[in-house]
């Protein structure tokens, strides 16, 4: 930490920053110059004057060397031979250093052409988005000495499928970069995405011996803590990342809400409810179900507000309330949401609403209140499956004229259901539909 700190000081120091900006150096010079020459003019002004006034002399004398002149002549001599002292000393140290320049110098010039080619296989990569692209940019990862390009190869590889080979790659970077945490760290977040939760726990170990300072080794702390059996370890790491700020705000709310998605499924869990397995439910008693919707409500009231209102969530609390048979809580809920027109968000959890005659009078509320294709649909639904055929039918045909895909769909088989062969055959014609 001391190194960075120093390192930090130095480079926001001024020459830093001069050497940096090659526009900030020329004017620096610039100025340091004129000043040099508005000192020397002034310095042999006063000596011309002085010289005129009182010439003066000066003599040396040595053994047999004898050396008289004017006093304004050893004046001058002697500031240039200051100056070409100061020329040469400064030339003398610059051999001194010269092997470290020559090593700096070759190290930008590695550091230049490892980023021209890097950016040479990027631009292949998204050109091309092939194999060969793929090892353009595995050469010029290979080739640069920058952990950036590393992990951008890795999240290459990660994204066409390779996974395995990104690990190996991490791991190799991690022997000749040992200094560098963020391989190891993202070593560590791949492995717990994939599940391999054996594998990152010794991991994350040598991480927080190595590197207990590491910006993300929050991030990392809370995805291990969130698949523990005691999630609630994962919030601190979370209010850690909230308060550093180090990753961008989009990032931290879905953060935030795998934790709260993560707390939901433990209340089922703790219930010995875990109902979503696909298509299959299991059944619940009465006294069962109750005590789920009070947790479930519990839990969703004491959601900050910004949570509350993200259409994910707000979906998954939806789904899961009508799929533990809690649909009369599902509407109630949803209603505010469907009358500001954000049904769209949450239109595929209210598919599933079962067919009851309250749900069809609380969706027509809705439909008075906000108009939409979407709750015409779900309308269309609840009237199939309350074998009220001809509203549904005459719905139905009005959202199909207005080009609702699915609405067709769901015409079709009205026609097959309530008897129209002709109908059906002829709306099958005109989508297109094979038989």
């Amino acid at each position: 930490m001391s190194a960075s700190r120093n390192t930090s000081s130095r480079n926001t120091s001024p020459r830093y920053s001069a050497a940096r900006n090659p526009d900030s150096l020329i004017k620096t010079r610039l100025i340091q110059g004129f000043w040099c020459l508005l000192l020397l003019l002034a310095l042999g002004l006063w000596s011309a004057y002085w010289g005129l006034e009182d010439p003066g002399r000066v003599l040396i004398e040595q053994g047999q060397l004898r050396v008289e002149s004017t006093a304004f002549l050893a004046l001058w001599l002697f500031i240039i031979g200051a100056l070409l002292s100061g020329m040469l000393l400064r030339f003398g140290l610059n051999l001194l250093t010269l092997p470290r320049v020559l090593r700096r110098l070759g190290q930008q010039r590695r550091h230049q052409q490892s980023t021209s080619a890097l950016e040479a296989g990027l631009t292949d990569y998204l050109l091309q988005q092939g194999q060969s692209s793929i090892a353009s940019l595995a050469h010029a990862a290979a080739k640069s000495d920058s952990p950036a390009a590393i992990l951008l190869y890795v999240e290459v590889l990660c994204e066409q499928g390779h996974l395995d080979d990104a690990l190996a790659q991490l791991e190799k970077a991690e022997t000749a970069l040992p200094h560098c945490w963020e391989l190891p760290i993202t070593r560590c977040l791949k492995l717990m995405e994939a599940g391999r939760f054996e594998l990152a726990e010794p991991l994350l170990a040598e991480v927080r011996s190595e590197f207990p300072k590491a910006p993300m080794l929050a991030l990392v702390e809370f995805h291990w803590a969130l698949n523990q059996p005691d999630y609630h370890q994962a919030e601190p790491f979370l209010n850690q990342l909230k308060k550093r700020k180090t990753l961008p705000e989009q990032r931290i709310a879905q953060l935030s809400l795998q934790y709260y998605q993560r707390a939901l499924t433990q209340i089922l869990e703790d219930r010995g409810n875990c109902l979503i397995h696909g298509e299959t439910e299991l059944p619940i008693d009465s006294h069962k179900q109750q005590d789920l919707q009070k947790a479930l409500v519990t839990w969703w009231k004491k959601l900050p507000k910004w949570v509350q209102s993200q259409s994910q969530l707000q979906s998954l609390y939806i789904e899961t309330l009508i799929r533990l048979g809690l649909d009369d809580l599902a509407v109630k809920t949803a209603k505010p949401w469907a009358i500001q027109g954000h049904l769209n968000a949450f239109l595929h959890s209210l598919q599933g609403l079962p067919a009851r005659e309250s749900h069809y009078n609380q969706l027509l509320e809705w439909s008075n209140i906000q108009p939409s294709a979407a709750i015409e649909m779900l309308l269309a639904e609840q009237e199939m499956g309350l074998e009220q055929w001809q509203k549904a039918q005459q719905r139905l045909e009005k959202l199909r004229q207005n080009g609702h895909s699915l609405a067709a769909t769901k015409l079709l088989f009205l026609y097959l259901k309530t008897g129209q062969p002709m109908a059906a055959k002829q709306l099958a014609s005109a989508q297109n539909y094979v038989h």
